[in-house]
């Protein structure tokens, strides 16, 4: 679920929120990294074939500036009878630097 809030919460939301700064072909030469997880509360036991949504937001200390996104993300089931009950809270961040960046060594 860490990968996952990563995948969603710093890399997936930050390409949309870098897409209305950048070009496509700017963002095209830039690479996302996942830098932090905080305060992860693990709520609920997730079994094999459960379905899970994840959803980012800038509540309550998420913000987006010069290519740095700290969000939280929550997920819940998605469906069956646990439908809407939170599995996982957390706060996880990112950065967007150029692929040509030096201090990618």
């Amino acid at each position: 679920m860490i990968e996952m809030a990563a995948q969603i919460g710093s890399v997936a939301w930050g390409i949309y929120r870098m897409a209305d700064k950048v070009s496509a072909e700017e963002l095209d030469r830039m690479v996302g990294f996942f830098t932090q997880v905080e305060s992860v509360e693990f709520k609920e036991v997730v079994r094999a074939g459960d379905k899970l949504a994840c959803l980012g937001s800038f509540e309550p200390e998420g913000y987006f500036r010069d290519g740095k996104l700290v969000a939280s993300v929550e997920f819940q089931f998605d469906g069956g009878p646990k439908d809407g009950t939170t599995v996982m809270t957390g706060v996880v961040a990112g950065m967007w630097v150029p692929k040509n960046s030096p201090s990618l060594g």
